[in-house]
């Protein structure tokens, strides 16, 4: 995966502080699930579930 979509995922779906709910498909559709709306400790690369 392009590092800038990882960035642009985190900064704008994974981080619940500033995230506002736009570029979280990449999320969705490579990992195939939608945990980004209930954990706020995920990351592109080491934890990708809430499991």
């Amino acid at each position: 995966m392009d590092g800038d979509v990882a960035e642009m995922v985190k900064d704008d779906c994974l981080d619940a502080s500033t995230a506002q709910g736009w570029n979280c498909a990449p999320w969705v559709l490579y990992k195939e699930n939608l945990d980004y709306l209930n954990c706020n400790d995920l990351d592109w690369n080491t934890k990708t579930s809430c499991k």
